[in-house]
């Protein structure tokens, strides 16, 4: 089983460098792209055999069409070196929460399903307005504060004239998460398809979205012949009583969104217990002094593994 790691990091190399070494195993090759405004020296002595740094780098903005540039780069890279069986996204800060061992036989057993959250973008869906207004994340995010405040407010007057965007004719938009887990063929069309003058239009749209990167990739994926292969189609599209209207937990994650702590929850001691219990491979979201003390314990208890 031959598994592409592609991971977006920013900071925490120390923490980088323990997930990468906590997945390393047969098989498995990383590709990391360091966000440019990082310390690169930070992430020096990375590469080696089986881990590949981008050396061309961007500016990524949470919520910004610069994560969608990041994400293919990597998917871009790990396309041209090698034909994996599946491509795992993680982002700098997850862990994972089963040993190599048991991922592996995990994906062996489900070998052709696509792991990846999504419900259409649709109606009074959750988030619909992320879709349907203008938004310019990026260009906002890399503005000085008074000329990036007066953005925003132009952007709310354009919002109240324009009508609202619509996805391209014979298109439904999915929403989801980046933390997806795509099979090989999969990822080969997405590449393709993103290719095409259908592909690059749609690209385009979503650069003026909010949050783009968690509406390309399952609007593709849903909208291809590889949809039927994706975890829980058959109950959540095909044969649904009703129709989603939140993402549905498609994906290989445990991340914790309970109110009243981080967004996501930074996990400790006291979330120890859940891991254990779930049946996720990766969790999310750690930090590499505050998670100290319950990362140590998922490499002694649920990874075996010593530090």
């Amino acid at each position: 089983m031959k598994i592409a790691y592609l991971i977006l990091a920013h900071h925490q190399s120390a923490h980088l460098r323990r997930l990468i070494s906590a997945l390393d195993y047969a098989d498995g090759h990383f590709f990391v792209h360091v966000d440019l405004k990082s310390d690169f020296s930070r992430f020096a002595g990375l590469e080696k055999s089986n881990v590949t740094v981008l050396q061309k780098r961007i500016n990524v903005y949470r919520a910004g069409f610069s994560q969608i540039t990041a994400m293919l780069s990597l998917v871009e890279a790990a396309l041209q070196l090698h034909a994996f069986d599946y491509y795992i996204f993680l982002s700098g800060v997850d862990y994972p929460i089963k040993d190599n061992r048991y991922i592996h036989e995990f994906l062996m057993q489900h070998r052709g399903v696509n792991f990846i959250n999504f419900y259409p973008l649709t109606g009074d869906a959750a988030g619909i307005h992320h879709l349907t207004k203008y938004h310019l994340v990026d260009l906002v995010a890399g503005l000085p504060g008074p000329l990036a405040l007066l953005m925003r407010l132009m952007l709310r007057v354009v919002n109240l004239i324009l009508p609202d965007r619509k996805i391209m004719s014979g298109m439904v938009p999915f929403r989801g998460s980046t933390s997806w887990c795509l099979q090989h063929d999969t990822v080969v069309y997405l590449r393709r398809f993103l290719c095409s003058g259908e592909g690059r239009a749609l690209l385009m749209f979503f650069r003026y979205g909010w949050s783009p990167d968690e509406m390309l990739f399952p609007t593709v994926v849903l909208n291809s012949p590889f949809a039927e292969q994706c975890r829980y189609y058959e109950r959540d599209i095909k044969n649904a009583k009703e129709i989603l209207r939140t993402e549905n937990k498609a994906y290989l994650h445990y991340i914790d969104w309970s109110a009243g702590r981080e967004n996501p929850t930074v996990l400790n001691m006291t979330d120890f217990e859940a891991l254990q219990k779930s049946e996720r491979l990766f969790a999310r979201k750690f930090d590499e002094e505050k998670s100290r003390e319950l990362l140590d314990r998922i490499d002694e208890m649920l990874l075996k593994r010593r530090i």
